[in-house]
């Protein structure tokens, strides 16, 4: 699903600039910002100031890491989290310009731009 996922993150953005062009700025807070094949999303500047999430919410950005593929529970993550009392994936606030994550992924993932072109939609 990284194919679908980064052609849809690339809609996402340019349609943001589009809307938005004062925003310059995407941010994501998440457990998912520890997890390489997410980080592979975007560009390294991503990771340059990375922000430990203090406050634990009842959101998924938290405990969506505990959720498997299926919907099930994660099984591996829930015993890691009973042992340690820790986040096994912590919680991270990162963000880059929105011009250097879509850079990023017009580069990195080509099949995601000719996705989106077969799709019908162009920037």
């Amino acid at each position: 699903m990284r194919v679908p996922f980064a052609a849809s993150l690339i809609r996402l953005l340019e349609d943001s600039r589009a809307q938005r062009p004062e925003v310059a700025v995407v941010r994501c807070g998440s457990w998912l910002n520890s997890v390489p094949p997410f980080l592979a999303l975007f560009p390294a500047s991503w990771m340059e100031n990375p922000r430990p999430s203090s406050e634990v919410r009842y959101g998924l950005g938290h405990w969506g890491q505990f959720a498997d593929r299926r919907g099930d529970f994660h099984t591996r993550n829930g015993a890691a989290f009973r042992a340690t009392g820790a986040f096994p994936n912590p919680p991270l606030t990162c963000e880059c310009p929105i011009e250097e994550a879509l850079a990023h992924l017009e580069m990195r993932f080509p099949e995601a731009v000719r996705y989106n072109a077969d799709k019908g939609v162009h920037p």
